[in-house]
């Protein structure tokens, strides 16, 4: 009993540290990405300028609430940006296409529609902010 004490805790400590992380991934300047219209999310809604959040969610995640509104919140204050919800219910096919694990799941898209970031869990209003107004789209 002990030994399943220890094992809980210490996934809880790491689920703490990791949970609502943004995992940055790398945008290569020679690809071309998806053009916008084309995105798989375009149907959800018109993408931004700058950059897209596109959150996975479903029906019973209460933490899908919280990271809703913070993902609204950053993107009225972002000019250029988007926030679109996905329910992972419905669109199974996106779900298995992202390899979505969980619910909420944030992509951060460039405005070409190009995956640059990730985030599991309720995300830090500060790392989402600095994840779609990065520099390095202005670049590209």
């Amino acid at each position: 009993m002990l030994a399943v004490l220890v094992l809980a805790s210490g996934f809880g400590v790491l689920r703490k540290l990791t949970d609502g992380r943004v995992q940055q991934l790398a945008l290569a300047a020679d690809s071309e990405g998806v053009v916008a219209a084309d995105s798989p999310f375009a149907q959800h809604g018109a993408m931004g300028e700058r950059a897209t959040i596109v959150q996975f969610s479903s029906s019973v995640c209460a933490p899908c609430r919280a990271a809703k509104a913070i993902a609204t919140e950053v993107a009225a204050t972002v000019p250029g940006v988007r926030h679109l919800e996905v329910n992972a219910e419905e669109h199974m096919d996106l779900v298995r296409e992202f390899a979505i694990m969980r619910t909420p799941t944030i992509l951060v898209l460039d405005g070409r529609g190009r995956l640059s970031a990730r985030i599991s869990g309720v995300p830090r209003k500060d790392e989402l902010l600095v994840a779609v107004d990065d520099r390095r789209f202005e670049d590209i």
